[in-house]
């Protein structure tokens, strides 16, 4: 046998469920509109940078981005895991050359972060302008450094299509893992690079020459 009150717990019940719901969808409402508004300044040519381009480059604020890697005005992005690598190698990995440069390098990213905070938006001398892709609340990122930078820039091509992303890397790994996300790659010319750090043409056509060996002649392969 019901009580008489079964009715009234029912209805309570999807009262209470409905609240729920209602807060849900206000609060993803609320995230949609935050994520459009996050995504409202990048321009039309959007340029993600690793650590390695970081690392390897000139200073990223010397760099005439807009006449570099295509021409026009555009965004450089560094992702939040990107700055936490460099952090990490300016006190724990590699030699001190590169735990020295990673430290200026860090000390730049740290004026970034400055006016981004203050200013909301931070300008190099070209008019480029500088962001950094956060992480959002509760994102877990993958193991490998690479694989999570260029997962988040796939998914900043998926929230700014159908304006195209670059990814900006020297890095035979994160070109490759581009390619396999079918996201564009390009590098800045020689002229940018640390000259010693041996990624110039130079450097390239001595490797090529290493693995190059004499091609026998038709009917000549025995």
């Amino acid at each position: 046998m019901h009580s008489p009150l079964t009715p009234y717990r029912t209805a309570l019940l999807l009262h209470w469920e409905l609240d729920e719901l209602a807060t849900y969808f206000i609060e993803l409402q609320n995230r949609m509109r935050q994520t459009v508004e996050d995504y409202r300044s990048y321009r039309q040519r959007v340029l993600v940078v690793d650590a390695n381009t970081l690392l390897h480059c000139q200073r990223l604020d010397k760099i005439p981005w807009s006449r570099v890697c295509g021409k026009g005005p555009a965004t450089l992005v560094i992702p939040h895991v990107v700055v936490e690598e460099i952090d990490t190698k300016s006190y724990s990995e590699g030699s001190e050359k590169v735990r020295k440069r990673a430290r200026g390098v860090y000390e730049l990213l740290g004026d970034v972060l400055k006016g981004l905070s203050t200013d909301g938006r931070f300008e190099l001398h070209d008019g480029t302008e500088v962001q950094v892709l956060r992480d959002e609340l509760g994102h877990r990122r993958l193991p490998n450094n690479d694989d999570e930078a260029v997962a988040r820039a796939a998914h900043l091509q998926q929230a700014i299509a159908p304006r195209q992303i670059t990814v900006i890397t020297r890095d035979n790994g994160m070109r490759g893992k581009a390619m396999t996300w079918c996201l564009p790659w390009d590098f800045p010319p020689d002229k940018y690079l640390v000259p010693e750090d041996g990624f110039g043409a130079k450097h390239r056509e001595a490797n090529l020459a290493s693995i190059s060996v004499d091609v026998p002649e038709d009917g000549d392969d025995t």
